[in-house]
């Protein structure tokens, strides 16, 4: 997918107003991520006033059915909480004998509803432990360690940790692999190697996050790791209240 992005130092402002170049009308679709309905909300609301023959309509139950909406024909914009997968770019390329067109148009937040959602990453809170790097969490949750990590991570002291938890052994939680929460992760720290069989969902956590589901996802692994002292989890930012 090629993403058009824009220099950190240009402000929106500087960007020119949206000047209509003829009326539109008729339906104008998008299937996609949940998390976006507010931010298309107001898309339509503005750009209804220049175009008010639009009929707007989503179906935002996934990010993973964005790709399916644009497939068949029946939505006009995919919104995307996470990057294309290499398999949805291939397929595209197949069906339509070009790569598909992506716009970059929220970064992570914090606590920011209809933004991509930040990552954190949480233990027991009696855990000692200070930071970790994108290579030790690759060797917790990788089975691969593509970063470079000689063997895999599953005790604490291998993190430096000393004392009782020199041998404690580490809990990993993870998350329901096909979100795009799991999906960034799996691009950005796992480069891409498969998930470690160690990992696990939290006891309680939905096996399908779908829409309004990431807040119970992380309402769970917070019960679950208050309860486990060698535990670690992943969630959103967003999703996590009450810490």
């Amino acid at each position: 997918m090629s993403t058009v992005q824009t220099s950190a130092s240009l402000s929106w402002k500087a960007l020119p107003e949206y000047e209509p170049r003829g009326e539109l009308s008729g339906r104008l679709v998008a299937w996609g991520d949940p998390a976006f309905q507010e931010l298309w909300d107001g898309w339509i609301r503005r750009f209804g006033e220049f175009h008010p023959g639009l009929e707007p309509d989503s179906f935002l139950r996934g990010t993973s059915t964005a790709v399916g909406g644009l497939y068949t024909g029946v939505a006009d914009i995919g919104l995307f909480g996470r990057e294309i997968r290499k398999l949805e770019r291939t397929s595209w390329k197949r069906i339509f004998d070009h790569q598909p067109e992506g716009f970059a148009i929220a970064t992570g937040a914090f606590d920011t509803f209809a933004k991509t959602v930040a990552v954190a990453v949480l233990v027991n809170a009696e855990n000692p432990i200070a930071e970790l790097s994108f290579s030790q969490l690759d060797a917790i949750y990788s089975a691969e360690r593509r970063r470079g990590c000689p063997e895999p991570i599953t005790r604490w002291g291998q993190l430096g940790l000393t004392g009782e938890w020199t041998d404690a052994p580490i809990h990993a939680y993870g998350l329901d692999r096909d979100t795009g929460t799991a999906q960034h992760i799996w691009l950005r720290v796992l480069q891409e190697g498969p998930w470690s069989d160690r990992a696990i969902l939290p006891e309680g956590a939905p096996t399908r996050m779908y829409a309004g589901s990431g807040g119970h996802a992380a309402e769970a692994l917070v019960t679950t790791l208050e309860n486990d002292r060698y535990g670690i989890g992943l969630a959103g930012f967003r999703n996590l209240t009450g810490l």
